[in-house]
């Protein structure tokens, strides 16, 4: 190693309201994106992430052949440094180094400089984040610095690097690069070998999940995650571990799996419930336009890093309408809508398609030149005086500011500690958190609960109008597969649990946006990511990224999610063709899916093997094929994800709480899929009432189809002979509850239906 590695404070994100396509392009192309004499090569990209780079007086030049050649024929090395749009860190990086003209000047003459947007090539990012994690005490984090060889093995890397020394007590970016740059005209030779040396090493340490592996987790082990996640939790305040503390839905969702497959532990859901009201009443959620942002940088939930990201959205709807499905709260399920609700305003384009995330930083006024992180989100209390200065109708000595201080903790000074507040960003300011109860509150202020919510909800609204007006946050407008995917999901699980026509539409033209933009039908695949041009019509890259294992895993399960909702047998097809491609570009024979093809250019082929912020996509696909063997009789891919779960033995084993998705889907395979099957028209009254009973049900465990409708069902009993013995006698619905398709006595009645399952070993109650 040549310095002593770095990790920088952890990148960041944002957010905005309530704007049409093309004022948002107009504002991120006017404001962020200025054509100036400084062009370097990534103006021609589609990235937000790279066009906040493309005025830089760095020579910067996008991943691909044209660099790496460059950097052989020049024999200099390449500055690799990797972030996405809404990137606290990034910003200040770029603000501090990007920017300098000397600093450019150096990066010009000794180095071939390259920017990658993570978002758009998660393989490039996962390898060299990786490496980062494996060589420096702080681990990983964006921005991504990493410096390479010409054949692009790394030899140093770090995240954040202030621009000169005596700065979070990081070596300053100019003298590193200066370092380095000396070190290679010194020894070229022995860099590359020290290089490619450390590149064996991380392959050797990678191989584990590479190789035929005959044991796979078995039940005993299924405690072992819980408890290992038991021990991490904050009984106090919620959630896992301590400050910086983040959502977790992935943990979320395996306590709420656990506590269904096991029902003694009733202190799986309590936890897991306990936290989705402490984070619903922490500064973390935003109680004016709804939605969470990233994480915060409290135990209390209270101060957040403002990001605002689609896949937190996304995950934390369903988590919160799988709560309500079990414990029927319905402040549960007003969280999930107002999420949702969040998600439609302001991350959702008008053709069907979302956005990535919103910014946490943004100007403090309009004629601002400096951004600051929570801008947008933060009042003074003399603002909420000003704006709450009417009374409460029925109680003339109540204003609306007393009450709304009261139940949001707002103080004259601001609510934030100066620990919480290393810059002074939030001096004086205050960020909403409820304090206390809803029925405390009333009772504070002799109301009912109905009458103070009301006020709470005005008060709300002249807030939201207000905010409005402020600058808003930069949005990133990439629209990625897997993410698409994953809202897939959201609607249609919305749709299902909420009984909400309105979110089933809304999946449906999700998946033909899908479809339509980021899948080829001609060759059946997918691509990376599409983009917002300036007139606000939706873009592709030339040529286009293709899709990673991640984004068919997404948008597979996406797609059997929105077949368990409207029962059309296209979608189910469609789910299983992009399942074959997966499995023909990304598969290994030995079990589980490489992140990209194994056949790519990239210095290693990896394996995702943890989740994170997202479930890995071998997670998602180890349910994902268990589904399809479940649906279409399908022997293969039960066997496909019997290898999967072999091959990932001892990371469940030895690192549990590093895979709770994954420990779900093992929940999955040790229950064995319930098949419910419905005979009949999918129109019908007693059809329909037959689902809503079903969806009022968490059944982790189950598949439902609908057969005898021919025209939904035909490829579904074309694919499964055994279903063309169910047939439709009549007007009449049937339901059948199967295990691998040897099924109960038939049910006519929606009554008994529920009955069977609220007593039944299937159900959660």
């Amino acid at each position: 190693m040549l310095l002593t590695l770095c990790k920088a404070p952890s990148g960041g994100g944002g957010a905005r309201n309530h704007r049409p396509v093309l004022e948002l392009v107009r504002k991120l192309s006017s404001k962020e994106i200025n054509p100036g004499q400084n062009q370097n090569k990534l103006k021609d990209e589609k990235s937000p992430y790279l066009l906040q780079h493309a005025n830089n007086p760095v020579h910067w030049y996008p991943w691909g052949e044209e660099a790496f050649k460059k950097a052989r024929e020049e024999n200099k090395m390449i500055f690799l440094s990797i972030g996405f749009s809404t990137c606290h860190w990034c910003h200040v990086m770029e603000r501090e180094s990007f920017q300098d003209e000397e600093i450019g000047r150096i990066l010009n003459e000794d180095y071939i400089s390259i920017k990658v947007d993570k978002e758009e090539r998660p393989d490039i990012d996962r390898i060299y984040m990786l490496f980062v994690e494996a060589t420096s005490e702080d681990g990983g984090g964006w921005p991504l610095n990493v410096w390479l060889t010409p054949e692009l093995k790394p030899v140093f890397g770090g995240t954040y690097f202030p621009p000169d020394g005596n700065v979070y007590n990081r070596p300053g970016f100019k003298s590193v690069l200066l370092n380095i740059a000396n070190k290679w005209k010194e020894d070229s030779k022995s860099i590359s070998a020290d290089g490619a040396r450390i590149i064996e090493l991380i392959d050797k340490a990678t191989k584990n999940i590479r190789v035929i592996n005959r044991q796979r987790v078995d039940e005993r082990h299924l405690s072992g995650c819980y408890d290992v996640l038991t021990r991490s939790f904050d009984s106090v305040n919620g959630g896992f571990d301590s400050a910086p503390k983040f959502p977790r839905p992935c943990y979320l969702e395996f306590f709420l799996r656990y506590y269904s497959y096991n029902r003694m532990e009733k202190e799986a859901l309590e936890m897991a419930v306990f936290t989705l009201e402490k984070m619903a009443r922490g500064g973390i959620y935003d109680h004016i336009g709804n939605g969470f942002h990233r994480y915060s940088t409290d135990n209390k939930w209270h101060v957040p890093h403002f990001e605002k990201m689609l896949y937190d959205q996304a995950q934390l709807v369903v988590t919160y309408l799988h709560a309500y499905q079990i414990t029927k709260n319905q402040e549960l399920a007003r969280i999930g809508r107002n999420i949702l609700e969040y998600i439609l305003r302001d991350l959702s384009h008008p053709s069907g398609g979302f956005y990535t995330a919103e910014d946490a930083d943004s100007f403090p006024t309009h004629d601002a030149t400096e951004k600051t992180e929570g801008a947008y989100y933060t009042w003074t209390k003399e603002e909420i005086d000003h704006l709450l200065s009417g009374t409460v109708e029925g109680h003339d000595n109540l204003n609306l500011s007393e009450i709304f201080c009261w139940y949001f903790n707002v103080k004259d000074d601001g609510n934030v500690d100066p620990y919480q507040d290393p810059h002074g960003e939030f001096k004086g300011k205050n960020i909403l958190f409820i304090n206390k109860t809803v029925l405390e509150s009333a009772e504070h202020f002799s109301m009912t609960t109905e009458q103070f919510l009301e006020v709470i909800e005005q008060c709300r609204e002249i807030l939201y109008t207000e905010r409005l007006k402020r600058p808003c946050p930069h949005l990133d407008t990439k629209i990625v597969s897997s993410l698409n995917g994953l809202m897939l999901t959201t609607l249609s699980k919305a749709g299902q649990i909420l009984g909400d026509q309105k979110y089933v539409d809304l999946a449906k033209k999700t998946g033909k946006f899908i479809l339509t933009n980021l899948y080829s039908g001609e060759v059946r695949e997918l691509i990376r990511s599409v983009y917002v041009d300036k007139d606000g019509s939706v873009t592709r890259r030339s040529p286009p990224i293709a899709g990673f294992s991640e984004d068919y895993a997404f948008v597979i399960q996406g797609l059997l999610d929105l077949y368990e909702t409207t029962f059309n047998g296209e979608w189910l097809r469609i789910a299983k063709t992009l399942s074959d491609k997966q499995s023909k570009v990304f598969m290994d024979p030995c079990g589980g899916f490489f992140d990209g093809p194994e056949a790519s250019s990239l210095i290693l082929s990896l394996k995702e093997d943890s989740d994170g912020a997202l479930p890995s996509h071998n997670s998602v696909s180890a349910l994902n094929l268990q589904r399809l063997s479940a649906m279409l009789n399908n022997e293969e891919l039960y066997h496909d994800t019997v290898r999967l779960l072999y091959t990932f033995h001892t990371r469940l084993v030895e690192f549990p709480r590093s895979l709770p998705a994954l420990y779900s889907a093992c929940l999955f395979f040790f229950k064995k899929p319930v098949q419910i099957i419905i005979t009949g028209r999918l129109d019908s009254e007693s059809t329909q009432a037959m689902i809503k009973v079903i969806n009022s049900f968490f059944i982790f465990n189950k598949v439902v189809l609908v057969v005898g409708d021919p025209k939904y069902s035909r490829y579904l009993e074309r694919e499964v002979p055994v279903l063309k013995n169910y047939k439709l006698d009549g007007e009449e619905t049937i339901v059948s509850i199967c295990d691998d398709f040897k099924c109960l006595q038939p049910l006519t009645s929606a009554e008994h239906l529920h009955r069977l399952i609220e007593t039944s070993m299937v159900a959660t109650l």
